[in-house]
């Protein structure tokens, strides 16, 4: 056993040497050279245990001769103290929400935070665009009633053309037509006068879009005297998104009926304030309705 001792400890040098093992010796050990002043000896500081916000770090502390007991009395440093670390802090998203147009081009949105409040980087999009596609996007059906409140006899109409003698054989009475109901937000219906689209006389004309219209709604859109003959029934197409409007605002009406006309205030199954007509008037020929798309502000 062989070791290296210093016998002046203030004349040491700072960073002794021995010359390298020779043939035959082995380093069986080493250790620190100390001038046998016992104090306590701290390591550098670790991680800390929070990558992002408050958390703690720990370090090594140890008496200097290796002997504990020899820094008994000493003050003793801290080994461990609270940190704060946001490297780590990442935004968090909730889910999109609902589309804002039930047909057609809309925004959906969604909560962005970081909890740390320190993110880095960039923080993810809160808002984007969708396209509503809501099942009344695509349905189309309008629904005669014989009474003027929508009782009476009742029939009901899809995508088509339907003469005087269309309308007789399905059981509607074509001079007693009181009320209509029409669903799918992109639905036209078109009523005539005389015969088959008031092709052998001249007579009104009225256009309707989705709702529910009863006898002074008929009236009011240029339907009168419950003589309605044969009506067309049209699914317009949508419009391309880059064109997507919204003229109207929620819960408003077409123009001279005075109040939204939907009777108590309902709306059609699964439709929202789905109101959507001729902006011309109803005197205007049913060909030259141009396709809208009403963005529904819910």
């Amino acid at each position: 056993q062989c070791h290296l001792v210093c016998e002046n400890p203030p004349d040491c040098d700072t960073h002794p040497t021995l010359p390298p093992p020779k043939d035959g010796e082995t380093i069986v050990g080493s250790g620190a050279a100390n001038d046998g002043v016992a104090r306590f000896d701290a390591g550098p500081w670790g991680q800390c245990s929070s990558g992002c916000g408050s958390g703690s770090q720990s370090r090594e502390v140890h008496c200097s001769t290796r002997h504990e007991e020899d820094c008994d009395g000493l003050d003793r440093p801290s080994s461990s103290r609270p940190c704060e670390e946001y490297s780590g802090c990442e935004y968090a998203t909730s889910e999109w929400s609902q589309c804002s147009a039930r047909c057609g081009r809309g925004t959906q949105t969604r909560r962005v935070g970081c909890a740390g409040k320190r993110c880095t980087g960039s923080a993810p999009q809160s808002e984007q665009r969708c396209e509503g596609d809501a099942p009344e996007c695509h349905s189309c059906n309008a629904v005669v009633f014989g009474g003027p409140n929508f009782d009476g006899w009742s029939m009901e109409f899809g995508p088509g053309d339907y003469t005087v003698a269309d309308m007789e054989a399905r059981g509607a009475k074509c001079d007693d037509v009181s009320s209509m109901k029409i669903y799918g937000l992109f639905c036209r219906v078109a009523v005539f006068q005389y015969g088959d689209f008031n092709s052998a006389y001249s007579g009104w004309q009225a256009n309707f879009g989705p709702g529910f219209y009863d006898r002074q709604g008929l009236v009011e859109h240029g339907a009168r005297d419950n003589d309605i003959s044969s009506l067309r029934v049209s699914r317009i197409g949508s419009v391309p998104s880059s064109n997507f409007t919204n003229p109207f605002r929620k819960g408003s009406s077409p123009p001279g009926t005075g109040e939204y006309p939907f009777e108590n205030g309902s709306s059609p199954p699964g439709v929202k304030n789905p109101m959507i007509w001729n902006p011309f008037g109803s005197a205007a020929p049913f060909a030259v309705i141009v396709p809208l798309v009403i963005a529904l502000v819910n």
